[in-house]
């Protein structure tokens, strides 16, 4: 037997491995999941769709932030999705403190994203919540940037000091 047929193999194995039954979510329909149990919040994690963060979660600095994000579902991205997304930005103690409205970029895109952009005033932890997520959100953080790190060395003139 081949290295190159053990790993093919082992590769059919994760595959098989993956595959299981789903009672709560039709695999084909989890942007449209809905929870079970009338109108109660499901756990999450049981129902919806994946934020997938296209971003690093803790270089902000408060200000307009840009976060670019990707649908997942079952642990592959989405190669589809809605042509809008609507959602909310939360802050450390779940106060929502933005509502967010982004179009789907995907020309000539295998997989496509959306561009969400929300002013950030404060540092401190935030959680992204897209409608029909999981229920987890993206999280993400902005801190006060290193004193003298604001584009000049330290010591260093300032814009409309003589050089």
């Amino acid at each position: 037997m081949s290295r190159r047929h053990l790993l093919a193999g082992a590769g059919a194995l994760l595959v098989v491995a993956s595959c299981g039954d789903d009672s709560t979510v039709d695999s084909g329909d989890a942007l449209n999941a809905e929870p079970a149990g009338g109108g109660t919040e499901p756990d999450p994690g049981t129902t919806g769709f994946t934020i997938a963060q296209r971003y690093p979660s803790n270089t902000f600095v408060p200000g307009k932030v840009r976060l670019p994000i990707s649908l997942a579902d079952k642990g592959s991205l989405l190669t589809a999705g809605p042509s809008q997304l609507t959602g909310r930005v939360l802050d450390g103690n779940d106060q929502q403190i933005a509502t967010v409205s982004v179009p789907i970029r995907s020309t000539d895109l295998v997989i496509p994203y959306w561009a969400v952009e929300v002013q950030i005033d404060l540092p401190g932890a935030y959680t992204l919540r897209i409608e029909g997520d999981d229920g987890f959100g993206a999280r993400g953080s902005t801190r006060r940037p290193p004193s003298g790190r604001r584009g000049r060395r330290e010591g260093g003139p300032t814009c409309g000091e003589p050089t």
